[in-house]
């Protein structure tokens, strides 16, 4: 198992839906077993986008890397295991309304879905082993 993108990924990555990008990042989300985002010692960043508190996720670090770079704060990238990520934050996250951004790009946004809704897609896809990705 491999926990960084390949460069054809990434280039990749620029020409795919959000749709798409969703389908990638979850799928190597419970490939590597590992979800990352940034934050600080005090914990994930939380954004306020319309109005709605979101939190970023990656399935790389890589990835999370670069967001982290170009942004204006001091954030690091952050990792969690996937089964504290399902059983323990997606909870709190969806017990305080917090949206999930699932691998938003530098200069985009990412596929936006609340966290009970990505805990039904993680779960079912772990339940039933649906996450390879040829490549």
């Amino acid at each position: 198992m491999r926990f960084a993108p390949t460069s054809n990924e990434q280039t990749l990555m620029n020409d795919l839906s959000l749709e798409e990008r969703f389908h990638y990042a979850t799928t190597r989300i419970c490939e590597c077993e590992e979800v990352w985002s940034l934050g600080d010692d005090n914990g994930w960043l939380i954004r306020d986008v319309d109005d709605k508190a979101v939190i970023s996720i990656w399935p790389y670090r890589q990835m999370a890397q670069q967001s982290a770079e170009t942004g204006e704060d001091k954030n690091i990238p952050i990792c969690v295991s996937l089964e504290h990520f399902l059983y323990t934050l997606l909870k709190q996250c969806q017990e305080n309304e917090i949206v999930m951004e699932v691998n938003p790009a530098p200069a985009s946004m990412g596929f936006l879905i609340p966290a009970a809704q990505l805990y039904e897609v993680l779960e079912n896809m772990v339940e039933t082993e649906t996450y390879f990705i040829e490549g």
